[in-house]
């Protein structure tokens, strides 16, 4: 055969497997997580943009993903993963702000287009519809169970969500897997949810996700470019309010415990276990002095506690009104229904209410708050022989600290008592004129007091160990205003007791006791005192 008529013949065959080739070339498979009609605000208003969410596969490799909204021009979608809002090869989310779509009795056309690495194109259509003018009613309930679509109650910001009977669950785990109940314009409120957490994800430690995390965030009005700049979809979140969780920290990093991002930390060693559900309540209020954030934890089935596990006073006002977002960040979860109601009243919480009888018939009185809001001060009561019949005591009132998240010291010394069997109360006052009388004690009058005021400490308080850092002994000090049971032991990281320095009944006075680390290796441990109610932990490095 003639060499030129060879290589045509060549030609000719190359042609034609290509032509083949390409006539059995799939286009791009488009998913669409929620379906293809999707409807938003028929009750309120969650956050500023609706969302698309889906994936795109195709076994050549994708080479460009667009949208157009009602015929407009076409804009670029950004293909996961990209280590935020895109989890797996292949999603996107498409976020759209609501005066970029037409209200119903319109509906809104969206085209995506999928185009391959060999130009197979794929293009698929999503309509969707949104009420104008709703506001989300207040207070408001969420029951999973009774839904047939997750979208009637909440609007899914980020990744696969299903309902499974009273709870709702994220099917991927991942980067914030979001959901946001109820309306921008919500200011002052609570949300209480059950939440079961069956595991984490290790990926979850790294620079950008920091680490495992699952809560309530408060006041959401969605992502913005602040502090993330020019990402599809959108990744930032300020200005937004905060975020109550229970964070799976490394060791090094404080270990699990209950935070409010990236404010305040709860100190009092409470950890959570996989497979136990537990309620979650977080409330924001605006008060004088700022944003008042708490957060508390108990499991389900027991009361609820009255102490707030968490607090924190936002004085910049970064967010004054928001929805609320059930949130797994890099957590497999369940989330039961849902209640959002008025914020419960926040009262001066006491840590301890001691009296202590010194020589000459006098009674010294503790206390301790471990924060307070709006509070104008205290009035000391007494009543003789039995806890009735309050009156106040001359000079009596000791000025509060209005707002504060701090734990703050009071001491008052009565001298105007005579010998016998007496009781008192603190009568507290907000700056609204509300009164909230608190437990009384006991104390018995003899004038034959051993302990002098200059004995006795005016509070509970741990100090800080000394030397620190040591290696391998230091001295541990601690006081107690009053005769109580009194326990001090050391922990290390991962919440095991190493040590119990003290565990008895003690009388008030100020105690050292020497622990000795010689057995343990280099690192951080916490001291906890623990007397009643009252709690507090220090830090003390072992360096060898």
């Amino acid at each position: 055969m003639d060499r030129h008529k060879m290589h045509a013949c060549v030609a000719h065959i190359l042609s034609v497997m290509l032509s083949a080739s390409l006539a059995w070339a799939e286009p791009p498979s488009l998913t669409f997580f929620y379906g293809k009609h999707l409807t938003f605000r028929s009750i309120g208003v969650p956050q500023r943009c609706a969302n698309i969410l889906g994936n795109v596969q195709d076994e050549d490799g994708i080479n460009s993903l667009t949208c157009s909204i009602n015929g407009g021009p076409e804009r670029a979608l950004s293909l996961g993963p990209d280590t935020r809002r895109l989890l797996n090869t292949g999603d996107f989310n498409i976020d759209i702000p609501w005066p970029e779509l037409l209200p119903l009795p319109d509906s809104n056309i969206v085209v995506i287009t999928a185009t391959d690495v060999v130009a197979e194109v794929q293009q698929d259509t999503v309509v969707v519809c949104y009420t104008e003018g709703t506001q989300w009613p207040f207070p408001t309930s969420v029951d999973w169970e009774g839904l047939t679509v997750l979208t009637e109650a909440a609007q899914v910001v980020d990744g696969q969500w299903a309902i499974e009977g009273s709870s709702v669950r994220n099917l991927d785990i991942g980067y914030d897997r979001l959901l946001a109940i109820g309306d921008t314009t919500w200011t002052d409120y609570e949300v209480t949810v059950p939440i079961t957490i069956h595991s984490i994800d290790s990926g979850g430690y790294n620079p950008v996700s920091g680490r495992p995390t699952v809560g309530i965030f408060v006041r959401w009005v969605g992502h913005t470019d602040d502090p993330i700049f020019g990402w599809q979809p959108l990744t930032g979140w300020n200005p937004s309010g905060a975020l109550g969780m229970y964070a799976f920290n490394t060791e090094a990093g404080g270990g699990e415990r209950l935070e409010i991002w990236q404010d305040a930390i709860d100190e009092s060693g409470k950890t959570l276990s996989f497979g136990v559900t537990y309620v979650f309540k977080m409330r924001v209020e605006s008060l004088a002095e700022g944003d008042h954030y708490a957060l508390r934890v108990w499991p389900e089935g027991e009361s609820e506690p009255t102490k707030w596990d968490v607090v924190y006073l936002d004085e910049t006002r970064r967010a004054s009104h928001g929805s609320a977002l059930l949130l797994a960040h890099h957590v497999d979860a369940t989330f039961g229904n849902v209640e959002v109601g008025t914020p419960s009243e926040l009262p001066v919480e006491l840590a301890g209410f001691t009296a202590v009888a010194l020589a000459e018939n006098r009674v010294q009185l503790s206390w301790r708050t471990l924060s307070e809001v709006s509070n104008y001060g205290f009035e000391v009561e007494r009543a003789a022989v039995e806890p009735v019949g309050f009156t106040a005591v001359a000079g009596g009132f000791v000025a509060g600290h209005q707002t504060t998240l701090e734990p703050h010291d009071y001491a008052f010394v009565d001298t105007t008592v005579s010998q016998g069997i007496w009781y008192y109360r603190l009568r507290q006052i907000d700056l609204d004129g509300t009164i909230t009388h608190h437990e009384p004690v006991r104390i018995v009058v003899s004038g034959t007091a051993a302990v002098t005021e200059a004995d006795a400490p005016s509070a509970f308080e741990l100090l800080q160990n000394y030397p620190n850092p040591f290696n391998p002994k230091t001295v541990v000090s601690c006081q107690s205003p009053v005769a109580s049971y009194l326990r001090l032991a050391v922990y290390d990281l991962l919440g095991r007791e190493v040590a119990v320095l003290i565990d008895e009944h003690k009388g008030p006075g100020t105690y050292q006791v020497e622990f000795d680390g010689a057995k343990l290796t280099s690192g951080v441990y916490i001291c906890r005192m623990t007397v009643g109610s009252f709690v507090e932990s220090r830090e003390m490095l072992l360096v060898k």
